[in-house]
């Protein structure tokens, strides 16, 4: 296939480079069609990232062939968008082996990154990347695109910045999409777990594994990680089972993950339904949420303030206000600390504190009564 090269440039408005012109080329990986390196590219003057192809894509299988500019023409259609990653063009190295020229991530891939990262990132972080990642299903999906391979491993990171690669499985729909081959497990559809051979993956697919991405964000780590019995957790997701929502998420987005996961397809959202809600988070109300969820799953009693009068201060610090007060239900004197908390000095790390305070509290009077 000794013309392809020069066919597809010329056909496809593609980009050629000369091998040359790359420098410092370590390898950082294999993906779906072949092995990927990190280079220097004098030409765009920046770390780009190298994936070669195998040698049947060039030589032996025109399908594969036919593939590979399909994937080339899916990531110019959607690149535009800073949450997808970026197709700069293809190269020729001295031994005839092709490569890819793509945008390369500073930071690996999601699973990657949350092992190293995660005890760092609050929520506003979280519920970011979380609307990065949309942005970029949102632009695939208005292209009429389905990714069908969508996982922690294909979302890449860039400086912090989100962003959707190997599309080695993407697919127009207009065509059929029926094959697992590439894809994880975890993420992938149980509908189609179900029934392979009849189930075509289209865009509420997408959603689904974008639903366990969003838990990935809240726990820090991927899917169902500790299972040993492959066959019978795929049977539990066909009958429903899903991963347990963490502690201290905020109400709205477990809500929209846990709708994103629905056994039946067409009850998902769709991704601007979900695109709208993860704007509609208002970040200085996200720790208010998981405050109140987690004093809930604490299993800490919430009352009305209407239950106390007759409030006189005792006691003021930097941090607390304390005050004597007649809690009406129980006609008993009590004590109300009052905590003087900004959203701006709202964290994870001091939602964890108040629990574990509260915790505290609850079993110290347990002694004392």
């Amino acid at each position: 296939m000794s013309s392809w090269f020069k066919d597809a440039v010329k056909n496809k408005h593609i980009k050629s480079f000369e091998y040359e012109a790359f420098e410092n080329k370590k390898l950082i990986g294999n993906g779906g069609f072949g092995k990927v390196y990190s280079a220097y590219s004098k030409d765009i003057d920046q770390t780009i990232a190298l994936k070669r192809l195998h040698h049947s894509i060039i030589h032996d299988d025109e399908n594969s062939f036919h593939e590979f500019v399909r994937e080339i023409k899916i990531i110019t259609e959607v690149d535009h968008n800073i949450n997808i990653i970026r197709f700069f063009g293809i190269v020729k190295d001295p031994k005839e082996k092709y490569y890819m020229v793509l945008q390369y991530a500073n930071s690996g891939n999601l699973r990657g990154y949350l092992q190293s990262h995660f005890s760092k990132l609050d929520w506003p972080t979280k519920i970011k990347m979380a609307k990065e990642i949309s942005s970029g299903i949102k632009c695939l999906h208005n292209a009429n695109i389905v990714h069908r391979d969508l996982h922690d491993k294909n979302i890449l990171v860039d400086n912090g910045r989100m962003m959707i690669a190997d599309f080695g499985l993407s697919k127009s729909l207009e065509n059929t999409s029926k094959s697992i081959s590439g894809g994880v497990w975890t993420f992938t559809d149980p509908s189609y777990l179900a029934n392979q051979y009849m189930f075509k993956r289209g865009k509420p697919s997408d959603i689904y594994s974008l639903g366990l991405l969003f838990w990935e964000l809240s726990s820090g780590f991927p899917p169902f990680k500790n299972v040993s019995d492959v066959a019978e957790i795929i049977l539990d997701l066909i009958s429903g089972k899903r991963e347990t929502p963490i502690n201290g998420t905020p109400i709205d987005f477990m809500n929209l993950y846990c709708d994103a996961w629905n056994g039946d397809p067409s009850s998902r959202p769709n991704i601007d339904e979900i695109y709208h809600k993860l704007n509609s988070i208002q970040i200085d109300s996200v720790y208010h949420s998981a405050l109140e969820k987690a004093i809930l799953d604490q299993g800490i009693n919430c009352y009305s303030f209407n239950e106390f009068s007759d409030l006189k201060k005792i006691s003021i610090e930097e941090s607390d206000t304390v005050y004597k007060s007649i809690w009406k239900t129980c006609n008993k004197t009590v004590a109300l600390k009052c905590l003087k908390v900004n959203d701006s000095d709202l964290s994870d790390m001091m939602i964890q504190e108040f629990i574990n305070k509260k915790l505290l509290t609850q079993i110290l009077l347990g002694f004392m009564e």
